[in-house]
């Protein structure tokens, strides 16, 4: 988990199987167990972090990015390409 600490649990399945086959467990949890364990214990992610100059570990905030509303885009998309479409 240190080399990849933000896998799901669907990636996270093949490894834990390989690792299940190597020391001969015989049953490997499911994906959906896997996704309830991660859920338990408050999720795995990792977020970015600053470090201020006294040395404290903060929380960077990270900046929001302006999308346009996906309506327009179709609407844009129809007016292109079919042209017969009442928008």
């Amino acid at each position: 988990m240190e080399v990849h600490p933000n896998l799901g649990a669907e990636k996270l399945y093949p490894l834990l199987l390989d690792f299940c086959d190597a020391f001969g467990v015989e049953k490997c949890p499911k994906p959906s167990t896997i996704e309830r364990l991660i859920v338990d214990m408050g999720g795995l992610r990792t977020f970015p972090q600053k470090v201020s100059h006294f040395g404290k570990v903060r929380r960077a905030n990270r900046r929001k990015v302006l999308r346009k509303p996906i309506f327009e885009d179709l609407r844009a998309f129809l007016l292109l390409h079919h042209a017969d479409v009442p928008v």
